[in-house]
């Protein structure tokens, strides 16, 4: 994690995209960010972060309800579940961490998740990476962004 945060400080100090010299200093002294500089900064891709938790542990989150679950007094429907179920991946999200902590994207904002983690899936199949090395799914594929006036990015 610590070298995913440094990744992304190096490039953000490091791109060499600057402002024009009218506008000042959006840092307000914070250091040469080039994603303070302008009035929207876009990070997208797959930022390579990861979900903390065991491949079991994970995968039974993401399993769908059992019998049981569905004749439970407390059910609430298959939409409820999910919710509940991504609720525990997205708190345990190393990404949403760090920038809860302030560590690595500070200021930058993101759409709810509302999918299932997208890394990694077996070639052609919507099966999770059986290989030898059977990595952990999680949501390494995110869209954020930071802008100057508030409310001036729509995200649908």
């Amino acid at each position: 994690v610590a070298q995913r945060n440094a990744d992304y400080r190096r490039i953000d100090t490091q791109l060499g995209l600057r402002p024009p010299p009218w506008r000042g200093d959006p840092q307000g002294g914070e250091g040469p960010s080039c994603s303070a500089a302008f009035d929207v900064c876009v990070w997208l891709g797959d930022l390579n972060y990861r979900v903390c938790g065991n491949r079991k542990i994970i995968d039974s989150l993401l399993q769908p309800p059992s019998e049981m679950d569905c004749r439970s007094s407390h059910w609430e429907g298959a939409g409820a579940h999910w919710d509940s179920m991504r609720a525990v991946l997205l708190a345990n999200d190393q990404l949403t961490q760090e920038r809860a902590a302030g560590r690595a994207f500070h200021g930058f904002q993101e759409a709810p998740i509302a999918f299932r983690p997208t890394y990694k899936y077996d070639v052609e199949s919507d099966r999770y990476d059986t290989s030898e090395k059977c990595r952990v799914p999680a949501y390494t594929d995110r869209v954020l962004w930071r802008e100057m006036q508030p409310g001036s990015v729509r995200v649908e």
